[in-house]
């Protein structure tokens, strides 16, 4: 048999009339043709599927096929002899609990690592990647290590998974807490670059296919960065990502790690090519409404998904489900009653993309995880290495905004569907043909350096690694007379040629305009309008992704606003004062406060001021100081802690009500005991204290 006609008969009720030992003993000719083969690999899970239906004395030859791939965490290992024992435990990692077995591919990844050596490794999605990181933990071989993620979102996945080394290590993501012994930091690449750090022994970047410039070459400089300066210090590395065809020859060539490619699978995927006839929303709806399991349905854009979202809510109407009724309630409460998030809920369903607050995107993926939602339509925040309960995904649209994706992303998002220990087989629907069959070359380019590399990186690398190109670069940058050097450098990430055209165009304000600078602690509304026009004029206009506000008095009306108003009356007024739908009112505001507020003005607007001192102090008019007011803009006029909460899936409505009360440290560790121990005294309402229980991950919850 073919392996297309084992997979059909696998698929098949009776096996296609094939007995089960006749199956089983086409399996093990494919295995015994094509050992490493993706098919075989295939036909092996496909087996593990239906295993159930196989006679218990063909059980064994089942464990026998399972053993000779490598897939040991699915072997039944009290049907295994001593010698069959005596493998599987070889695939046991050190100190980490009789519970846990690698398969023959990551126990390669973990031995490599345990020796000292550092690895790039390639690998699909349901490889069981992360797992490895949590085996060299449980070693204990090193003291100090960094946890590199895209995304603050996956900071408390990654926290939460790394909780159970909590005896071992402290594990740190924000600044507030303080560092022990042993450490473990999770953190993004910018807070890499702005922690103070202990001499780091073993990092891990995770998603390092997005040290290449392609997607966003801003955090893309800031995680080139980032590897540069844990590389300094770390005895080794582990870069993990979803699959690729290899690195570039430079980096082979100068990076001492080991490049490990594999197709190794633990999960197998039927791809469903829905007709080019049915490629619309009507079908879409009936297809979703067909699923059993959990299903996830990606959208190009958080107005796609919120379409999709609406669409589906309309078609099945409310789920009547007591728990998904009152998060329903309590969200329309604090946000608007028409949002979407809210009238999605009610319908089980959920939605998770950059506009929606991160405890809310928490709460979707935990209902989810958790069975109480059917589904959850998302955008690419999903697929950047949050792990979610999906057997099946709908790939609706092949666009991320409005780009195509390419075969590389393709994979990453279908590779979402199933997962090790959950679902042998994943089931997968495309609304659009798929792309062309090509996997990327990644780089490093701080280590290839090419003549494009961002200058903010080349300003930052030791002169003993620059190669002469990058060297002649940066001579263009530091040979110039407008702004010092060590100015330059202290704006970690921002375009070093940008900055000195800005500080250029102070140069060219009047007296009166820089003395309206020069101010400390809170601004005068006058003073916040010209910090917003010249901000806007240096920095914020050239941003190619614009997040809620396309001027500079957008910007400082809507700065104004936030000072004074809470989200939701923030909601409310826009609401009632503007003829959008609430669903673009509420989404536009939680724009401007996550990505403004929460990373575009901060970043800018410390640069802007190191700049702007350094003209006053040229013209002997004083000086600025607006750290205090970059801090509240941060954390959106509330206390640092609430918005450092938000981060551990706390609503900041939650936990502002909490520190109203007098009740929070400013310490986050403390604070999160102060919060729990508030959800279990009564302060707060059942579903506040169920959603803070379960955010935390305390106790199992229904939410």
């Amino acid at each position: 048999m073919t392996p297309e006609a084992i997979q059909s008969a696998l698929r098949d009720e009776s096996f296609l009339g094939v007995s089960p030992f006749e199956l089983l003993r086409q399996v093990a000719n494919l295995h015994n043709e094509q050992a490493t083969s993706t098919s075989t690999l295939d036909a092996i899970i496909r087996t593990l599927d239906r295993r159930s239906d196989f006679p218990d004395n063909l059980q064994p030859i089942i464990d026998g096929l399972v053993l000779s791939a490598g897939l040991y965490p699915y072997v039944d290992q009290d049907l295994l002899g001593v010698e069959d024992g005596f493998a599987v435990e070889l695939n046991r990692p050190l100190a980490f609990g009789s519970d846990v077995v690698f398969h023959h591919e990551q126990n390669l990844v973990y031995r490599h690592l345990l020796d000292g050596r550092s690895v790039i490794l390639s690998a699909p999605t349901s490889f069981g990647k992360s797992l490895v990181i949590d085996g060299v933990i449980a070693s204990g071989t090193y003291a100090n290590i960094v946890v590199v993620v895209p995304t603050i979102a996956l900071i408390d996945e990654t926290r939460r998974r790394l909780q159970k080394f909590r005896d071992a290590y402290r594990v740190i993501t924000h600044g507030s807490q303080s560092q022990g012994h042993r450490n473990i930091f999770v953190l993004t690449q910018e807070r890499v670059l702005d922690f103070k750090l202990p001499e780091i022994e073993f990092f891990v970047i995770d998603e390092f296919y997005k040290l290449g410039m392609e997607q966003d070459a801003d955090r893309a400089s800031l995680l080139n960065l980032a590897f540069y300066r844990l590389r300094k210090t770390a005895k080794a590395f582990y870069l993990l990502g979803p699959s690729i065809q290899a690195i570039t020859a430079p980096v082979q060539t100068k990076v001492n790690a080991e490049f490990i490619a594999t197709d190794f699978k633990t999960v197998a995927s039927d791809i469903i090519l829905v007709p080019r006839s049915q490629r619309n929303l009507e079908h879409l709806l009936a297809l979703c409404k067909e699923q059993s399991e959990p299903t996830l349905v990606f959208t190009r854009s958080p107005n796609g998904a919120r379409a999709v979202g609406k669409a589906l809510a309309e078609e099945l109407g409310d789920s009547s489900n007591p728990a998904l009724n009152e998060a329903s309630d309590w969200v329309g409460s604090e946000y608007h009653p028409e949002w979407s998030y809210a009238t999605c809920l009610r319908a089980g369903i959920g939605l998770h993309h950059g506009r929606i607050p991160r405890a809310l995107q928490q709460l979707s993926v935990r209902l989810f995880n958790d069975g109480l939602l059917k589904y959850l339509v998302c955008t690419s925040t999903l697929i950047e290495g949050v792990n979610t309960a999906a057997k099946t995904v709908i790939i609706y649209d092949n666009k991320i905004a409005t780009k195509k994706y390419d075969f590389f992303t393709f994979n990453n998002i279908k590779g979402r569907a199933g997962r090790m220990r959950q679902h042998f087989i994943g089931r997968v629907y495309l609304f659009n043909d798929p792309p062309a069959e090509e996997l990327p070359m990644v780089d490093i380019p701080i280590i290839s350096q090419p003549d494009d590399l961002p200058l903010q990186v080349v300003v930052e690398m030791d002169e003993a690694d620059l190669s002469e190109g990058s060297m002649d670069r940066l001579g263009d940058v530091l040979n110039q007379t407008v702004l010092p050097a060590d100015i330059i450098r202290q704006n970690i990430g921002v375009d070093p040629q940008r900055q000195v055209e800005f500080a250029r165009m102070l140069r060219g304000r009047s007296q009166d305009t820089m003395s309206t600078l020069a101010w400390s602690g809170y601004p005068t509304s006058t003073q916040r309008l010209l910090l917003c026009q010249v901000l806007w004029e240096g920095f914020l206009r050239h941003q190619s992704r614009v997040a809620g506000a396309y001027s500079a008095a957008q910007l400082n009306r809507s700065l104004g606003i936030a000072s004074r108003m809470s989200v939701k009356d923030w909601i409310d007024e826009e609401v009632e004062s503007s003829e959008k739908e609430p669903d673009e009112v509420v989404e536009d505001v939680l724009d401007f406060a996550r990505n403004y507020c929460g990373f575009r003005f901060p970043r800018y607007a410390r640069a802007a001021e190191r700049i702007i001192k350094h003209e006053l102090a040229r013209r002997n008019l004083g000086t600025a100081n607006y750290s205090f007011f970059i801090n509240q803009v941060e954390s959106l006029f509330l206390p640092p802690i609430v918005s450092a909460l938000d981060e551990f899936g706390v609503p900041t409505q939650i936990s502002a009500k909490l520190n109203g009360t007098g009740a929070l440290s400013d310490d986050v560790d403390e604070a999160v005991e102060q919060v729990e121990a508030a959800a279990r005294a009564g302060i707060l309402s059942a579903f506040e204290s169920k959603f803070i229980l379960g955010a935390l991950g305390l106790e199992e919850v229904i939410v």
